[in-house]
């Protein structure tokens, strides 16, 4: 697939609060390497951080025709050839449900998965009463064989019913308009419901400050938003939401090898102790992956 100069757009101001006053952090490049998350196409772009609310992002993005291209046939490209990484996924969905399933009041609840993909996580929730909401159109088919999916943007679809729980797994680094599918989330969650915002890149965490564009879910063309825990409890706590919990799985988690790790951890501190440039991928740490739950208060 062919990208052009048409397949982007420049991002002036934050995202999530307006303001263009910024410091730089690094430059990246998508393209060239399958270190990276999403790196099929050759594209430099800047990860900057707001000075005003801390939400770090890309100057560039893909927009609309960009990303009708990237996710289009993205689960047959990337997720159904590595029988690996499947069972990675699913042992890691396990654990997600396990988590989030303990705050669960209603029953059955009524359940929105924004970016579901093939509805691989909403199998856990047995019994539930199942929706999701998908852009790529391959994706959107398999899952709609089993469940409701709406295919297309979050902010723009219609819903007749309010859900109990909404998730954002491992997806809300991906929207160029990360305010606008926050603010969804709010309008279609019920009274009491609970928002999960799970498998999702830590930009405070140890290792993305350290590695910068060799933190394996950096912020990109494709990722083009880097969410804290600071920058998400600012937001829900302002729309009078509580935070239940929030966890960062990585021992428990199928992609831990402590030892291993810790010494590609050390190695890094080393040559930046050094001054030298840290050019390979970070492990899995902890930090690197945040989980955070709240509730939508009555």
């Amino acid at each position: 697939m062919d990208y052009f100069d048409s397949d982007f757009k420049k991002i002036i101001a934050c995202p999530m609060c307006n303001e263009n006053k910024t410091d730089f952090l690094y430059e990246i490049s998508t393209g060239g390497s399958d270190d990276f998350e999403g790196r099929w196409f050759d594209r430099t772009v800047k990860a900057i951080r707001c000075k005003s609310c801390g939400f770090v992002f890309s100057d560039e993005i893909l927009n609309d025709s960009g990303k009708n291209k990237f996710w289009k046939n993205y689960s047959s490209r990337c997720h159904e050839h590595d029988t690996e990484a499947i069972q990675k996924r699913n042992k890691m969905y396990q654990i997600e449900y396990d988590f989030i399933s303990q705050f669960l009041r209603n029953k059955p609840p009524r359940i929105l998965d924004v970016g579901c993909g093939e509805g691989g996580f909403l199998d856990c929730f047995v019994g539930a009463r199942c929706t999701g909401v998908e852009l790529g159109e391959e994706a959107a088919n398999k899952a709609s064989l089993k469940y409701k999916v709406y295919q297309g943007e979050f902010p723009t679809i219609d819903f007749k019913e309010k859900f109990d729980l909404v998730i954002f797994r491992g997806t809300l680094q991906y929207f160029d308009e990360p305010q606008k599918y926050l603010m969804k989330a709010d309008e279609v969650l019920a009274d009491g419901g609970l928002l999960y915002i799970t498998s999702t890149p830590n930009a405070d965490g140890f290792c993305a400050k350290l590695f910068k564009e060799y933190f394996s879910f950096a912020v990109c063309a494709v990722a083009g938003n880097g969410f804290s825990p600071y920058v998400l409890n600012n937001f829900f706590l302002g729309l009078n939401y509580e935070l239940c919990a929030e966890k960062y799985f990585y021992e428990n988690t199928p992609y831990c090898n402590v030892e291993e790790d810790i010494k590609k951890i050390a190695m890094a501190i080393e040559k930046r102790e050094r001054g030298e440039e840290i050019k390979f991928c970070s492990p899995a740490f902890w930090g690197n992956m945040m989980s955070l739950v709240y509730r939508k208060k009555c």
